[in-house]
């Protein structure tokens, strides 16, 4: 089985724009390193996974102005699994 950070194969480069998007999303409550994170996730991903519960709510609370969707990785995998016996 393959695990999530074994997925992760994206390498994103700073650039201004990137560095734009991301004062724009602290502007909306995410600290700057998370909005960062966002930030390069909106451009490799959909769904960007974290445990970090602080995250989680202010991502909740902004969800229509984040270009990713924020959710926990257990929520994401029961959502997301399919059973093949």
């Amino acid at each position: 089985m393959q695990t999530l950070a074994d997925m992760a194969t994206v390498e994103i480069q700073l650039t201004s724009a990137l560095e734009t998007r991301a004062v724009t999303i602290a502007a909306l409550g995410i600290s700057p390193l998370d909005a960062l994170h966002l930030a390069c996730a909106e451009i490799a991903t959909e769904v960007f996974l974290t445990t970090d519960d602080r995250l989680l709510k202010r991502a909740a609370r902004v969800a229509a102005q984040l270009k990713v969707r924020v959710k926990n990785p257990l929520t994401w995998l029961d959502e997301n699994a399919t059973f093949e016996p």
